[in-house]
């Protein structure tokens, strides 16, 4: 005997449907994956958590279990406006409600744009930290204890690209194409 799928049926219009396997199409009959949704024009998934109210402590979270004991979690958090990927319980991507953009961090360096990096080990922060008329660092790295270990910066004044390390100048490339070493000044 073959069995037979179960069937929510409005309208005379199958809207979901449970197929043998186990398998739930939602929007569609032709089942390929355990969960389906399928719309002609826009199928979308939603989930809500918390109800009205304070928005403390309030997330949605999708989470993903791999292999029996490798949890991934999805979370858009309420609380500070961010989304978030885990992994278990450790931010692995976290993308704030200002736009700013963290990889292995929990927050931002100075006024970093993109933080990468172990909070508490070596980073790269990259972003406008300035102004259009000083000096702005478009890239920053900080070694293990938390110090700056080398950047690139725009001096926005003369237009030249300064390279620091150990927030020493070492070389400063000015917009004329000509290349200082050890100095600010670089001449013919």
């Amino acid at each position: 005997s073959t069995e037979k799928p179960i069937q929510f049926i409005t309208g005379s219009t199958e809207k979901v449907r449970i197929d043998s396997s186990g398998n739930v199409g939602i929007g569609t009959d032709t089942i390929s994956d355990n969960l389906e949704v399928f719309a002609p024009t826009n199928a979308s998934l939603q989930i809500k958590g918390g109800a009205a109210g304070s928005d403390a402590n309030r997330s949605a979270q999708l989470k993903l279990l791999a292999s029996g004991s490798k949890l991934y979690v999805m979370e858009a958090d309420a609380t500070d406006g961010s989304f978030r990927i885990l992994d278990s319980s450790t931010d692995r991507l976290r993308i704030t409600s200002a736009g700013d953009f963290y990889v292995n961090r929990t927050s931002q360096l100075t006024d970093a744009k993109i933080s990468i990096g172990a909070d508490a080990g070596e980073a790269l922060i990259a972003g406008q930290m300035g102004t259009l008329t000083g000096i702005s660092t478009v890239l920053q790295t900080y070694n293990s204890s938390g110090n700056i270990s080398s950047n690139i910066s725009v001096d926005n004044a003369n237009r030249s690209l300064i390279l620091k390390g150990s927030n020493a100048e070492g070389i400063r490339i000015l917009s004329t194409g000509r290349i200082g070493i050890g100095t600010a000044t670089a001449t013919a």
